[in-house]
């Protein structure tokens, strides 16, 4: 993670922070298009290790918006212990069978 940092970094990206060996990056950029971003950071990860891997890239907005709607939050519960696995697009109805 901590070359994954230094390569944004190096990129212009700010305030990056990573979170342990997850692959989630925080970071701060000029650019505000998310499609944009998601393209950049993929070419720079696929030109610097040699492999392609998924990129997704949510606003502050996103984030605050997944929190808010969370359907199990009943506020009893520990915000901490909350896990969330986002997908990229829908899945296929017959492999969620």
């Amino acid at each position: 993670m901590k070359d994954l940092k230094a390569l944004l970094i190096k990129a212009g990206y700010e305030d990056v922070m990573t979170y342990i060996q997850s692959g989630n990056i925080v970071f701060k950029s000029q650019e505000t298009d998310t499609k944009k971003l998601t393209k950049s950071i993929a070419e720079l990860i696929h030109h610097q290790y040699g492999f392609e891997v998924p990129v997704m890239v949510l606003t502050k907005d996103d984030i605050i918006t997944l929190l808010t709607h969370n359907p199990y939050d009943d506020g009893k519960k520990d915000i901490a212990k909350l896990h969330v696995t986002l997908l990229d697009m829908a899945p296929d109805t017959k492999l969620l069978a």
